[in-house]
């Protein structure tokens, strides 16, 4: 670059214009015509006071973040986070004043319309006008009443009019046509903004998107006396920082995280305002791996009014692991803050809640451990200034699933496999086994199936401690059943368990029930289908239950998959009067042909403690007796978050129930917020007889008018349901 960097500051040829002694249309085209030009002239002004204060800002060694371009408009935004714009557009001919800066940084004009050989200094008053430097001004050009050119240096409040080489003022509205555009040149080169000037001149500056130190905040900030406020910066490839604030006041950066960082600056008491600043800046200059530096201001003011404190928070989600989760919490106006950290789905805790029973935060920045795999949680956080406190804020994040390569090897490990509230681990239940090809399940035990290894159960024996489970996380093996051979639970230990995990069940080929409570006087305590696909039998069920006295404590499928190909119960308790604690079903997906109908339970003489039935995926499956869990009697119930869909090509005579308490109406739990679709005029309901076996409380399922798979995933040959945007909360969540 040379010594004196040149580029076109202002131009507009406007065509000159005079009044003859022509008729009134004459004189309103004129007038028409002048009020144009100076329509023009004012967009030539703007667009050229942006290119200065572009121009200058380059030219004193700011960084640029990036630069895009639009109908060439250029916008700028540097490495501080301020927006320059850089119009490379068309300006008149004629005597357009040429700006430059001179090798020892001083503002130059001349009027030969190139930069030429002789320009002279923009003077303010007798003193030369500084353009880089901590006292470097820019200069806003203008147009006065008398249409020449002027130059101020503080904002157009003292404008004065530049002179030619002539030294007399510069017309703005001279003869010419409309032709040459700003600068010779603009283009984004590579990793380069090269700007080249109407004199030959290039300016040259790199473009670095990985830095960035950026403050979130517009004008001038208002503070009260000993008033805290705080500020988001965007923080990028910054290697250190220094803070610097204006006398009195203190600034404070925190430690950023993902890429975000907080600004708290606290004004001055009124003790100390007499010799603090009542109007600064608060700056950050940031430096970058490169060794380049960028400076972020934050302009700042103190009023002696009276404090009004609004507490308020922001919370953002950061990082997730299988076990951890991180936020960013931004405060204004609050000294401290509470949290309560949640699993989405229970209830969200007011703001009394957390002050009661909330956690005390530090910082910006929180981290939360020990948490579930591939589970959704939710920060709640409350700011509080002294005794007043703000709106509770929140944010979701979800923790990653945990990837494993075989359940077998952490086992032998030492780990604790959890499955439905159920811990397994070699120190108490033994060793272990890993069946790495076809082969027989004879007795109880915990076994481990490798990829693609199939386990039939051919023993004879009482079953009361077996654990089948998928050795390689996502992939199910195989479990079968076969001919004239069931389990035959027995409850003659103090655990008892029953338990399927990450396999296909396959009842298919057998010609019995694949399991039954098998002495009188009984309840088994636990059976779990935990990720499990079940492929039903074609008149058998898959539990049966023969004898009023026996009967399940807790029942869970959790995260299956059911394709209902024949028109059989996943629990059958004919006429007797079983009492089973709790039946789960959740988050789990079953699908058919919209014909063959299929129930949960059947039998209403059996009773329930509870049934829990929520965020199922239910599609083209009618209920056996249209009801899905028939029961004599159910005390509590929760169904909540389900999508139940019937096929408008499919057809139900009869409104299809969740729960039927033939005996006595069911007393409480919560049933809201649950949707359905059916292309016709029946549709679901929650409770088989209407709101006259409703408890204080139930929601009816809402019938939607629109698919709600409409956006989202509906294949029937493999089994996989997503809903649209506006459901996804909706059905199965995988």
């Amino acid at each position: 670059m040379k010594k004196t960097l040149q580029f076109l500051a202002a131009a507009a040829v406007l065509t000159g214009m005079g009044i003859s002694c022509a008729d009134l249309d004459d004189i309103r085209n004129r007038m028409d015509e002048l009020d144009g030009r100076i329509t023009a002239l004012e967009t030539v002004t703007t667009n050229l006071n942006g290119n200065i204060e572009a121009i200058q800002a380059l030219y004193q060694g700011s960084t640029i973040n990036s630069v895009t371009e639009s109908n060439g408009v250029w916008t700028i935004v540097l490495s501080n986070g301020d927006e320059l714009t850089l119009t490379q557009g068309s300006i008149g001919v004629g005597n357009p004043p040429v700006m430059s800066v001179d090798k020892d940084g001083y503002w130059m004009v001349d009027y030969d319309g190139a930069g030429g050989d002789s320009p002279s200094y923009i003077m303010n008053e007798e003193n030369k006008v500084k353009a880089t430097g901590t006292d470097g001004k820019t200069p806003q050009i203008g147009v006065d009443a008398d249409g020449y050119w002027t130059v101020s240096y503080d904002g157009g409040t003292t404008p004065s009019r530049i002179n030619g080489t002539d030294g007399q003022p510069v017309k703005a509205i001279p003869d010419g046509g409309i032709q040459d555009p700003y600068f010779a040149d603009v283009r984004l080169d590579g990793g380069q903004f090269k700007v080249t000037l109407r004199s030959g001149e290039e300016l040259v500056v790199p473009v670095i998107s990985d830095f960035l130190c950026s403050i979130e905040a517009d004008g001038m900030q208002q503070f009260s006396s000993a008033q805290s406020k705080t500020y988001t910066v965007n923080i990028k490839g910054v290697k250190s920082t220094i803070i610097t604030a204006p006398a009195g006041w203190t600034a404070v950066l925190s430690e950023p995280v993902q890429e975000k960082a907080i600004l708290t600056v606290t004004a001055p008491t009124l003790v100390k305002s007499a010799i603090a600043d009542s109007r600064s800046d608060v700056s950050i200059l940031a430096f970058s791996d490169q060794n380049l530096a960028t400076i972020a201001k934050l302009s700042v003011s103190l009023s002696d009014a009276p404090v009004v404190i609004n507490p308020a928070a922001s919370v953002t989600a950061g990082t997730a692991t299988e076990n951890t989760l991180s936020y960013a919490i931004v405060l204004s106006d609050a000294d401290a803050w509470k949290y309560i950290h949640a699993k989405k789905g229970e209830t969200a805790p007011d703001a009394e809640k957390i002050m009661t029973d909330g956690t005390d935060g530090t910082g910006s920045s929180l981290t939360i451990e020990g948490l579930d795999a591939s589970t959704t949680y939710v920060l709640y956080v409350l700011p509080v200034n002294g005794e007043k406190t703000g709106n509770v804020a929140s944010a979701e994040n979800t923790t990653l699933k945990r990837l494993v390569t075989s359940y077998y090897a952490l086992y032998e490990a030492g780990e604790t496999i959890t499955i439905d509230g159920i811990s397994l681990s070699k120190s108490v239940n033994g060793a272990a086994t890993l069946m790495g090809a076809d082969g027989n399940i004879t007795t109880n035990g915990i076994y481990f199936l490798k990829e693609g290894v199939t386990a039939t159960y051919t023993g004879t024996g009482a079953i009361n401690s077996l654990a089948v489970i998928g050795d390689k996380d996502g992939v199910r093996s195989t479990f079968k059943t076969t001919d004239n051979i069931f389990l035959k639970l027995r409850a003659n230990i103090d655990v008892q368990y029953l338990i399927f995990d990450n396999v296909i069940f396959d009842h298919t080929g057998a010609s019995q029930y694949a399991m039954t409570v098998n002495n009188a006087n009984e309840q088994f305590q636990n059976i779990i289908f935990n990720n499990c696909e079940i492929k039903p039998n074609a008149s058998k069920n898959v539990i049966y239950i023969s004898d009023d006295t026996r009967s399940i404590k807790n029942l869970s499928l959790i995260g299956c998959d059911y394709k209902v190909t024949y028109a059989v119960p996943f629990l059958a308790n004919s006429s007797k009067a079983s009492a089973h604690d709790t039946y789960t079903v959740k988050n789990c997906i079953f699908y058919g042909d919209g014909a063959t109908a299929f129930s949960f339970h059947r039998g209403n003489a059996a009773s329930y403690e509870n049934i829990v039935f929520t965020n199922n995926t239910l599609v083209n499956v009618p209920a056996m007796d249209n009801v899905f869990f028939n029961c004599g009697t159910i005390t509590q119930g929760t169904v909540t978050k389900n999508l139940l869909y019937m096929g408008s090509d499919k057809t139900i005579t009869s409104d299809q129930s969740i729960l039927n308490s033939a005996k006595t109406p069911i007393t409480g739990g919560n049933i809201a917020d649950n949707i359905c679709y059916t292309g016709q005029t029946k549709s679901f309901t929650a409770i088989y007889g209407g709101s006259e076996k409703w408890f204080e409380g139930v929601t009816e399922i809402t019938k939607l008018t629109e698919d709600p798979f409409t956006g989202g995933t509906f294949d029937l040959t493999n089994g996989q349901f997503i809903p649209g945007a506006a459901y996804a909360t909706y059905g199965a969540t995988r």
